[in-house]
């Protein structure tokens, strides 16, 4: 399990002037914004922020799980001081350098290890502005997948004979449309100042609500015309299998362009299609 930081605060040295002291100023983690709607999929400042996520653990498929990414409000509150030495002001804008995560279940079980993401940004002194942040990795969702027994999402693993009817179900019987409990992603953003000083966020704990397949609109697949013949709605999300202002995939996405034919079907799927109009 992850050793616990010390609460992280940025220390500036003491300046060599009579009756100056350490100046002890936080740089720390805000809040986690709402995942970014399309079709910009950007984010701002100003966004409101996520108290906390949702995930669906079946969106995984033959180039491996997804991640759940977002961005975060970093403040930063050192204050530029004087290097006397030089005469010249040394900046505390800090530069950061990556991201640390580890998650935790509700139990506090370790769920993988703690990873390190290495990736460039920059906040101002006295300022806040948004970085990104990786808060389930892809090999954490690989295990929370396994855990929870939720398969990925396509068309054998949630083949028609169990999608003709309510309630959807997977090969081996699982519901699909499940929740489970929460996971704790636990961030820290690490860097240095101009002036060289290292520094780091303390922990910010995000809260992740686990699902498998409740991002997916089965009602379009309760039948064979539905679910062969007719052509999927775009998605509109910006982050597959993240929570996003209502957007669902469409089940029917799983089914199109698949060497299957469906039992009872002529093997000319056309024909079928045709006499669905």
């Amino acid at each position: 399990m992850r050793t616990p930081k010390t609460i992280v605060v940025a220390l500036i040295a003491a300046i060599a002037m009579l009756g100056c002291k350490d100046n002890e100023i936080t740089f720390f983690v805000e809040h986690a914004k709402v995942p970014a709607e399309a079709p910009n999929c950007s984010y701002t400042p100003g966004d409101n922020w996520a108290s906390m996520g949702l995930l669906d653990l079946s969106f995984r498929g033959e180039g491996g799980a997804l991640a759940y990414e977002t961005m975060f409000l970093v403040t930063n509150q050192l204050m530029s001081r004087e290097n006397y030495d030089n005469l010249t002001a040394e900046t505390a804008g800090v530069f950061i350098e990556g991201m640390e995560v580890f998650v935790q279940t509700s139990r506090g079980e370790g769920v993988g290890s703690s990873e390190y993401f290495e990736f460039e940004n920059f906040i101002s002194p006295e300022s806040s502005d948004i970085a990104w942040g990786m808060v389930i990795s892809p090999s954490v969702v690989d295990v929370l997948a396994s855990q929870n027994a939720c398969l990925p999402l396509s068309w054998n693993n949630y083949p028609p004979q169990t999608t003709g009817n309510y309630p959807i179900t997977d090969v081996n019987a699982q519901l699909a449309g499940r929740y489970f409990g929460f996971v704790y992603a636990n961030v820290v953003f690490l860097g240095h100042t101009g002036g060289d000083v290292l520094v780091e966020t303390p922990e910010f704990t995000f809260p992740i609500h686990l699902c498998c397949g409740c991002l997916v609109e089965w009602g379009n697949c309760l039948d064979d015309c539905n679910r062969y013949c007719t052509d999927p709605q775009p998605h509109g999300m910006c982050s597959l299998g993240v929570a996003n202002g209502g957007q669902l995939l469409d089940c029917r996405a799983l089914y199109h362009d698949v060497d299957y034919t469906p039992p009872g079907w002529d093997a000319d799927a056309g024909v079928f299609c045709d006499t669905c109009d």
